[in-house]
């Protein structure tokens, strides 16, 4: 959060943000360790925060800038395994500039209406066990039996 509140308080306009991103839907950030005997992975903390593309979106929005994340678009894709993968991405950010006519990439995850589906299918899922498991104490309490939880055994 520092090094973007410190590059918005300094630039005027145009930002290009090259980065890893998490793969997760929706405004998330992920952590991980990376080791700091490689400069290029952290500088002061093992500790490293992966944005999802809509994290990054927001994130300098609330600096002030319009923000496009760049279609994947090169005339050779050598050494781009990264941006082929969807795990690095190119974001354009503006203060001023119109970005009404950069070609722009999704600014959600290609499978994140999976990923939501697949969560509400899970959410009822466990809905409806947990109904389930009331519902037996329930009956279980009404007719004068108590079964043992796992825990008591």
């Amino acid at each position: 959060m520092e090094l973007i509140e410190r590059i918005a308080a300094i630039n005027s306009d145009v930002l290009l943000i090259d980065t890893e991103v998490s793969g997760l839907s929706g405004n998330t950030w992920r952590t991980r360790r990376e080791s700091l005997d490689e400069p290029r992975n952290a500088i002061d903390y093992e500790t490293v925060f992966l944005p999802s593309r809509r994290g990054v979106i927001e994130l300098a929005r609330a600096f002030g800038y319009s923000v496009a994340p760049l279609r994947l678009s090169a005339p050779s894709y050598a050494g781009m395994r990264g941006y082929l993968r969807g795990k690095r991405l190119a974001f354009l950010c503006a203060k001023q500039t119109s970005l009404a006519k950069v070609r722009q990439g999704p600014t959600d995850e290609p499978f994140a209406r999976l990923e939501r589906v697949t969560q509400g299918m899970f959410r009822l899922a466990r809905g409806g066990l947990s109904a389930a498991r009331l519902t037996s104490q329930s009956y279980a309490h009404r007719n004068g039996s108590h079964p043992q939880s796992k825990d008591s055994r």
